[in-house]
């Protein structure tokens, strides 16, 4: 039932500005370059930001990117695509991301 909350309130908040989520992911992918390391956080947006290096990436538009994240989500997106790094700290169920001093 956790799970399910979980799941609702992340499609509430995608949904919420979609396509200028989408924009914003499109613009901030465009100039993401090779061998570029960059950081990743658990929010809405950012998941558009994802897609978007994953279609890159996919299309050989894209290579050798390492994300830092201290995202679950962001974390299981990139794995395939690219070298991705979660770092340290307390999980936190409700948004699928670790915190604190150690974060």
């Amino acid at each position: 039932r956790r799970r399910a909350n979980l799941a609702h309130k992340i499609s509430v908040a995608l949904s919420n500005r979609e396509k200028e989520k989408s924009v914003i992911g499109q613009r901030v992918a465009e100039i993401v370059r090779n061998h570029d390391r960059i950081f990743l956080d658990a929010g809405t947006t950012v998941y558009r930001m994802t897609e978007a290096f994953s279609l890159r990436i996919q299309s050989s538009q894209l290579d050798h990117l390492v994300v830092l994240t201290n995202s679950i989500i962001r974390l299981e997106t990139m794995a395939p695509w690219c070298r991705a790094i979660i770092i340290g700290g307390e999980m936190r169920l409700e948004r699928q991301d670790v915190c604190g001093s150690k974060a």
